[in-house]
């Protein structure tokens, strides 16, 4: 009698049993391996952004005192102010809104020479797939909807001043008004622009222009101090990325052209530049300064993007959030 060898069912339940813990046990050193090379990214980014903090002390005596966009207390956190959608309290978002208090990112008007490129969608291939269903639109070109008497981000997104826009120089990322590289001047004259560079207290726009001459040779010469933190170690992770603010008539919700039906500029998007600075996991850091700015906190949420702001780091609810924290600074 000729007898036919085989696995039986169990040989080959047991076999794909074996597979399937060599595999997930490959997975998880495979993750541990990425969220380690992640983590060593982020301390030596954060290491770089503290010389160059010490370096901005070291020229101005305080650090960066960078605005406030959202509300600083969690506990009032109701809505992101971004976005203006609904946050609910104790949840991850309410968290990094809170968090991100003080940001990261410079976001400022395209230069001049891209308004077409904007308009036509040649700016980036990347976006391209948006701005097909969207009249694609420069902040200079509605820069007369810009409120000179409102200075917030939600209520005037001309410019956001994140810690970039003290680490770098400022003006000459930006641009001088009306150059090839620049917006156009009446957006520097406006009271946004004017409360986040103390140079600038008027606006009769030559003198404005006169004072962004003399605070970019200012800017540079300090910058060149803490610069190369930057360009050298952290230019991998610089974005610059051009992104749309839907425009709306309502009140702190963004550009409005004038003249115009709400009907005629729902679609339209106004599209900014951005600089800014992510760590091993590609999101932003966070950064927190509170007056006299002598003192200063910079860190990251870690692998799961959960945290909470210094203010609450103390209190029980808040250790989940932050154990996985990478934190530098002193507070």
């Amino acid at each position: 009698m000729n007898k036919k060898s085989g696995f039986t069912l169990i040989e080959l339940m047991i076999v794909i049993a074996i597979i399937a813990i060599l595999l997930g046990a490959t997975f998880m050193l495979m993750s541990v391996a990425t969220d380690a090379k992640a983590r060593a990214i982020t301390v030596s980014r954060i290491e770089r952004l503290q010389n160059a903090l010490a370096g901005y002390y070291s020229a101005y005596g305080m650090y960066p005192a960078v605005p406030i966009y959202q509300n600083p207390n969690l506990n009032l956190i109701t809505s992101d102010n971004d976005t203006g959608d609904p946050v609910a309290l104790g949840s991850a978002k309410a968290a990094t809104v809170c968090s991100r208090a003080q940001p990261i990112a410079f976001e400022y008007p395209t230069p001049l020479l891209l308004d077409d490129a904007v308009a036509d969608a040649n700016y980036s291939t990347k976006i391209q797939s948006i701005l097909r269903d969207v009249n694609a639109i420069s902040v200079n070109k509605v820069v007369d909807s810009l409120d000179a008497q409102k200075t917030s981000w939600a209520d005037n997104k001309g410019f956001k001043f994140g810690l970039m826009s003290f680490l770098l120089p400022r003006v000459e990322v930006v641009g001088l008004p009306d150059s090839p590289k620049g917006p156009k001047l009446p957006v520097f004259v406006k009271g946004q622009w004017k409360d986040n560079n103390p140079t600038s207290k008027t606006d009769v726009e030559e003198y404005v222009l006169g004072k962004l001459i003399t605070q970019r040779g200012l800017e540079e010469g300090a910058c060149k101090a803490w610069l190369p933190n930057l360009e050298k170690t952290l230019s991998p992770s610089f974005k610059k990325e051009v992104y749309g603010i839907k425009l709306s008539t309502g009140s702190g919700h963004g550009l409005v052209k004038r003249g115009k039906q709400e009907a005629d500029i729902s679609a339209n998007t106004i599209y900014l530049a951005q600089s800014t600075v992510t760590d091993g996991w590609g999101r932003e850091f966070f950064y927190y300064s509170a007056p006299p700015h002598q003192s200063y906190r910079i860190w990251s949420a870690g692998s799961d993007g959960n945290t909470f702001p210094p203010w609450e780091r103390l209190i029980k609810s808040a250790e989940a959030w932050i154990k996985d924290d990478i934190v530098g600074g002193k507070m």
